[in-house]
């Protein structure tokens, strides 16, 4: 990661809503996407798929060996010089597609009620210098697969004035709302709400790191992306980003990058969050910020020929914060047409982030315009290639990477001494060490 990076992190974090560097795209910027972008597809790569697993729908990894799980075993690697603190967990009180929800064949499955949906992680000292800060991140994971989730998913909406603070009455998608409100007394893990996990553990790094300049970023993808941009906002409004008289003499930043996002909620919703300082489509030497520093910062990632962005319908939703929109259709290495998976997968989106090259000129991008092709696509070793074939079929056959690559070794069977072979592909969670959220509640 650029040295320069830790200088220019509130920038980067979108101090001036990024205005001047995403088109054409600023190095430092697409370095700072990529790395956020690699902490949201951990949490698919970490996640287990099989359903004949007892442990489907949670994650294969313990929290101390999450990256090095997922492929970042590199001491260097700079999700490496992060510690996880938190996995979080999610169930809905409504009914859950499929595609979201992860059930297990087996009787004694682990996960019933619940799924995880992500984490909380701190950078460590090292960490530290390198960003330039103490950074807090919040991970949301997505959809499993995003084909027509959004139809059948509890589009009406609901109030969200509970959350933030408000004397408007701000509606938001109810299916993203249940997912981050929702408790189950049934479910082992989510006594509590997947806001109160997220909100708890920030609230706690926050004091414990509280004599330290520190930013808290919040990431997602697909309806992950819009569980991150509902939690920046709630972290706003309810104070856990400062300031505070003992705190360090800067209020905390929030900042979300919601990739592949769809619409969030109405145009309350909207004009709650450009109160927090995120300036939806604003003219910004006209914008004014709340106070001085701090608010809530939100620059979505939208690549074009993805359909998910563009649901629900905008009749009655609205995107809000700033957008740069890429288009993998310019990629030299990807099969065209797109299918809608291949548009919207988060590996493609970071192939498209790696390489895309822009036009000069430009500073906000607008929801109108996108970085197209004209520009080239030059990848220039910022990421391999092949990764774009991990879950998905989409590169050209001439490259001769395997499709859907990605798996545990020998799909978690692992041989016992008597010579048979047993699926242990999460049992990480049997350990007696291991802290449920209920636990962490009661301690």
């Amino acid at each position: 990661m650029s040295q320069s990076i830790a200088k220019r992190w509130r920038e980067l974090s979108g101090s001036n809503h990024w205005n001047g560097l995403l088109n054409p795209l600023d190095n430092d910027m697409r370095q700072y996407l990529l790395h956020y972008g690699d902490l949201v597809e951990a949490s698919y790569a970490a996640f287990i798929r099989e359903k004949t697993s007892q442990f489907a729908g949670g994650s294969r990894f313990g929290m101390n060996d999450l990256f090095a799980g997922v492929g970042m075993n590199d001491p260097n690697h700079p999700l490496m010089k992060y510690k996880v603190t938190k996995y979080l967990y999610a169930t809905s009180s409504g009914q859950m597609p499929a595609s979201f929800m992860m059930q297990s064949m087996a009787s004694n499955s682990a996960y019933k009620e619940s799924n995880w949906f992500g984490y909380v992680a701190v950078a460590n000292d090292q960490g530290k210098q390198m960003l330039g800060r103490r950074d807090i991140v919040v991970v949301w994971r997505g959809t499993i697969t995003p084909l027509e989730w959004t139809d059948d998913f509890m589009a009406g909406t609901t109030s969200a004035k509970q959350i933030l603070k408000t004397n408007q009455n701000p509606m938001v998608h109810q299916g993203f709302y249940s997912i981050y409100m929702s408790t189950d007394p049934q479910s082992q893990y989510n006594k509590i709400s997947a806001r109160d996990q997220a909100l708890q553990e920030v609230h706690r790094l926050v004091e414990q790191y509280k004599n330290d300049e520190m930013s808290i970023t919040v990431c997602g993808h697909s309806l992950g992306a819009a569980v991150a941009t509902l939690n920046a906002a709630d972290i706003y409004a309810n104070g856990i980003a400062g300031p505070k008289p003992n705190w360090f003499n800067k209020p905390i930043t929030v900042t979300a990058f919601p990739f592949a996002s769809p619409r969030v909620g109405d145009d309350q919703w909207k004009q709650a969050l450009d109160q927090m300082g995120v300036a939806t489509n604003s003219q910004l030497e006209r914008f004014h910020a709340p106070g001085k520093g701090g608010g809530v910062r939100v620059l979505r990632i939208v690549n074009r020929p993805d359909v998910v962005p563009q649901t629900p319908p905008p009749i009655g939703f609205t995107h809000v914060g700033q957008v740069f929109n890429i288009d993998t259709t310019g990629s030299p290495y990807m099969m065209a047409p797109f299918s809608v998976a291949g548009a919207h997968d988060m590996e493609a989106y970071l192939h498209g982030i790696a390489g895309m090259q822009g036009q000069q000129g430009g500073g906000i991008a607008e929801t109108s315009s996108v970085i197209r092709s004209n520009g080239g696509f030059d990848l220039a070793g910022r990421r391999d290639f092949s990764l774009v074939n991990k879950y998905l079929d989409a590169l050209k056959p001439e490259y001769l990477i395997p499709d859907r690559w990605w798996c545990s070794e020998n799909k978690g069977m692992v041989q016992q001494s008597d010579g048979t072979y047993k699926l242990q592909d999460g049992n990480w969670i049997l350990d007696e060490e291991h802290q449920t959220n209920d636990d962490q509640a009661e301690s």
